[in-house]
C-alpha cells in the first residue's frame, strides 16, 4: 500500500491501528478491542465499520478475530508513529485490570495476560503509564506467587521512572512492592533496604503521600517483627495506625492486621495487658470485613487470645512461685540462723 492510500485512512482507523500495532500478530476480537478502548455503545457501529473496513489491506480476519501482522505494523508505524497519548485508554485498561487481582477475576486475567505481554514487549517508549503497567503486572505475578518474575517487572518499572522522573511517588510505591516480595522470600535485609529507599523517596517529595507512607511504615514494622526487634516493630505499627486514621480511604483489613501484629509484639514482650487491648480492637473492627475475612481473622484472634491467656496464667504462677519461693527461702535461712545461734548459746 503506497503513501497516498495511507492518507485515505480516517482518524478512527488510524487510532484503531495504532492500538492494534502493540498487539501485533495477536488475534483480537472486535468486542475485546472495544472493551480495551472503552468504546461506548452510541459510537460502537461507527468504530466497528472502521475496523472491518481495514480488512484485507491492513488487517487479516480469521474466525471472528482481527490480526494486525507485524510486517504491516512496521509499515504503518513509519507513516503514523505512536505517542503515549494514543495508547492511553489501552494502557489504562490493563493497568487497572491487573493491579487488582482477586480470586473471582484471576481466570480472566490469565486469559488477558498474552495481550498485556504483547503490549509490554512491543511498546518501549518511556512513560509513567508504561511504568504503572509494569507495576500492575508485577502485582498480578506476586498474587500468583511468581515472585522472581514480579521483581523483574518492578525493576523494569523503576528503571523507566528513574530515567524520566526520579522523584516520582510511584517509585516509592515500587520500592514498597519489591520490599514486600523480599519479605515473602524471607530476605529481611533486602526488604529493609528497599523500604528505606521508599522512605527516602517520600521524604524528598514536597507533599505527603499518605497511602504510600502507610505501606512503608507497615513494611518496616514487619521487617522488625520478623527480626524479633519488637520495640522497633511496635513503633512502626503505631505510626501505621496514625496514618490510617489520617487517610481518606477505609483500610479495615490492614487495620485489623496491624492490631493483631501489635498484640503479637506485646505478647512477645510479655506485656499481656496491651496484647489483649489490641486484640480487642482487632475484634471490634471485624464487622467491616467480608465474611471470609471475618472467619480467618476470628480464628486468629481466638488462637491469640488462648495463647495470651495461657501465658498470662503461667506468668502469674511463676510470679507467685517466686514470691512464695523467696518467702520460703527466707524462713529457711531464718531457721538455720536460729539453730546456729542456739547451738552457740547452749554449747
Amino acid at each position: 500500500m503506497d503513501a497516498l492510500e495511507n492518507i485515505k485512512l480516517s482518524q478512527i482507523q488510524i487510532y484503531l491501528l495504532k492500538n492494534l500495532s502493540v498487539l501485533a500478530d495477536m488475534p483480537v476480537s472486535a468486542k475485546d478491542l472495544f472493551t480495551f478502548l472503552g468504546i461506548s455503545n452510541d459510537i460502537l457501529i461507527q468504530y466497528f465499520d472502521a475496523l472491518h473496513s481495514l480488512v484485507p489491506h491492513w488487517l487479516e480476519y480469521k474466525n471472528s478475530y482481527y490480526i494486525f501482522p507485524r510486517v504491516k505494523t512496521q509499515e504503518f508505524l513509519k507513516l503514523h508513529p505512536i505517542r503515549v497519548n494514543d495508547l492511553y485508554r489501552l494502557l489504562t485498561y490493563f493497568r487497572r485490570l491487573f493491579s487488582q487481582p482477586q480470586p473471582e477475576n484471576i481466570k480472566m486475567l490469565a486469559r488477558h495476560e498474552p495481550y498485556l505481554l504483547a503490549i509490554l514487549n512491543n511498546f518501549k517508549q518511556p512513560s509513567v503509564l508504561l511504568a504503572q503497567l509494569h507495576t500492575a503486572y508485577a502485582q498480578y505475578l506476586s498474587y500468583r506467587e511468581k515472585y522472581d518474575e514480579a521483581l523483574l517487572s518492578l525493576q523494569k518499572g523503576s528503571g523507566i521512572l528513574q530515567q524520566i522522573t526520579p522523584d516520582s511517588p510511584l517509585l516509592a510505591q515500587i520500592w514498597n512492592e519489591m520490599s514486600f516480595i523480599y519479605l515473602k522470600k524471607n530476605n529481611i535485609e533486602k526488604a529493609y533496604q528497599l523500604a528505606q529507599k521508599a522512605r527516602d523517596t517520600l521524604n524528598r517529595l514536597p507533599q505527603e503521600i499518605t497511602e504510600i507512607r502507610i505501606n512503608t511504615e507497615f513494611i518496616l514494622g514487619e521487617v522488625f517483627f520478623k527480626s524479633k526487634e519488637y520495640s522497633q516493630a511496635i513503633n512502626h505499627f503505631l505510626r501505621t495506625l496514625d496514618l490510617i486514621k489520617k487517610s481518606s480511604y477505609q483500610q479495615y483489613r490492614l487495620l485489623v492486621y496491624v492490631y493483631l501484629q501489635l498484640s503479637d509484639a506485646y505478647r512477645y514482650q510479655q506485656n499481656y495487658e496491651k496484647a489483649n487491648f489490641y486484640l480487642t480492637l482487632a475484634e471490634k473492627n471485624l464487622k467491616h470485613l467480608s465474611a471470609p475475612e471475618i472467619n480467618i481473622f476470628s480464628e486468629q484472634i481466638r488462637l491469640q487470645r488462648k495463647a495470651i491467656s495461657g501465658l498470662s496464667l503461667l506468668a502469674k504462677i511463676k510470679s507467685k512461685f517466686m514470691v512464695y519461693g523467696i518467702l520460703a527461702l527466707a524462713i529457711l535461712i531464718s531457721l538455720i540462723m536460729i539453730l546456729i545461734l542456739a547451738s552457740l548459746l547452749f554449747r
